[in-house]
């Protein structure tokens, strides 16, 4: 678990959180995914995320790419993703995960899809979003 004010995980998360909850994470690098901390049951059939991503690192002009990944909590296969739009400057988001079972727990993925340039700029990103 990185420690500070970064609400993230490196492992699956093992221990269960109490909706709504706000997942943050500084200087993500191209191409890493980083997963919250904690899993979650739906109030329902639906989890809605939102938030802010922004650039991070020397390229602060430059485009910016991120995706949000659903996984059900025993299952490494990704449930469902939404893909945050091309951004250059701070940006906000939402998105509704629905169909899903207010039986199972599901945990969320941030990544930083942004491609590695050449040569090695620093193309990362800071988010926050709230899931609720």
């Amino acid at each position: 678990v990185v420690e500070g004010p970064v609400t993230r995980a490196a492992d699956i998360p093992t221990e269960s959180h109490d909706l709504p909850y706000t997942a943050t994470t500084e200087d993500l690098t191209e191409g890493v995914k980083t997963l919250t901390k904690y899993y979650f049951s739906p109030n329902g059939t639906s989890f809605t995320v939102s938030g802010t991503v922004e650039p991070a690192g020397n390229m602060n002009n430059k485009s910016r790419y991120a995706e949000i990944y659903l996984y059900e909590v025993g299952s490494n296969e990704v449930i469902d993703t939404h893909d945050i739009e091309q951004f250059v400057d701070e940006t906000t988001f939402t998105h509704t995960f629905k169909n899903l079972s207010s039986n199972k727990n599901y945990y969320f993925a941030l990544k930083n899809s942004t491609s590695y340039m050449f040569p090695w700029d620093n193309f990362w990103i800071s988010a926050s979003f709230t899931i609720s």
